[in-house]
């Protein structure tokens, strides 16, 4: 006879061994009833009832055998289906975890405006994969049947290593998020710079020889290079391209009002030369004006004297 899973199979050997026994005898007793023409006799009655019951214990205690058996490995499957429900349902718990510490480290990433990047698919990636819906932990009560405790099992392994690769593309998805952020603000501080850039070198034309100082110019000049040369390289920093910025902006205002000062000292020295010309001018015209007056008293006096010459005569 056939032994139920995770039932001795000694004891229903040793069972079925005396059954067949048994049965053996039953039918060698009745093929030799067969063979004589001697009448039964009341012992060989008597031997043939207790053959057949024995054969009817032996097959109720291997009826009684193949029901423990298949009660244990009713049992064992279902504390196994427990085990493995519970297994999963820990591996759940813990991958959904990973998910949420994923989308708590991406929040920056994620609230991104879309103008704040170079490259807004990734963005959008991103908030499609934190708004995943986050699958809720099956119970495995101990009352289940084990068919019901396997498939929330099976439906859990699976959710497990769902929520196990989304942590992990949310973690990508959020550096090449941040990535792009990186590349915006490069971007950002290059243009501006640029922008600066173009107004420094109108400046460095239009003050070179009309500054008070010239060595605002040379630091012009210099800062002038420096941003130039970091405007083209691929690898500038932000901070990099900021401090060239600041550097700049400092050295055209230097510039700028070392401009002032000598555009200043020039209409100073100017209104000082026309004051100084004027006042020449005045001058000779004052000497001119006092000549004329003496020449004109002295004419006055001498006709004076000869009409009173004329007088006395």
């Amino acid at each position: 006879p056939m032994v139920p899973a995770g039932a001795d199979p000694e004891p229903a050997a040793g069972v079925a061994g005396a059954a067949g026994a048994g049965v053996a005898g039953l039918a060698a007793a009745s093929a030799a009833g067969q063979e004589s023409d001697v009448p039964v006799t009341e012992a060989a009655k008597k031997k043939h009832r207790a053959a057949w019951i024995w054969i009817i214990v032996v097959l109720a205690l291997l009826a009684a055998v193949c029901g423990f058996g298949w009660h244990k490995w009713r049992q064992n499957a279902k504390e196994s289906a427990l085990a493995d429900c519970q297994e999963a349902a820990q591996s759940l718990s813990s991958a959904n975890a990973s998910v949420k510490s994923a989308i708590q480290n991406a929040q920056n990433e994620t609230s991104a405006a879309s103008d704040s990047v170079t490259d807004p698919a990734a963005l959008a990636t991103l908030q499609k994969d934190v708004a995943t819906t986050i699958p809720a932990v099956e119970a495995c009560p101990a009352s289940a049947s084990a068919s019901t405790l396997s498939e929330n099992a099976s439906t859990m392994n699976s959710q497990s290593s769902t929520m196990s690769s989304l942590a992990a593309k949310i973690k990508t998805d959020a550096e090449a998020v941040l990535s792009s952020q990186n590349a915006k603000s490069v971007d950002i501080a290059r243009q501006a710079l640029k922008d600066d850039l173009a107004i420094a070198v109108q400046t460095l034309a239009a003050d070179t020889d009309k500054v008070a100082s010239s060595s605002t110019t040379q630091a012009l000049q210099q800062a002038v290079s420096q941003a130039q040369s970091l405007v083209n390289s691929q690898s500038a920093s932000v901070d990099q391209l900021t401090t060239a910025r600041a550097t700049l902006d400092q050295a055209m205002s230097a510039a700028n009002a070392s401009a002032q000062q000598y555009q200043e000292e020039q209409e100073a020295a100017q209104a000082a030369q026309q004051q100084a010309q004027q006042q020449s001018q005045n001058n000779t015209s004052n000497n001119s004006s006092t000549n004329g007056t003496s020449t004109s008293n002295n004419a006055t006096t001498s006709n004076s004297d000869a009409a009173n010459s004329a007088t006395n005569s």
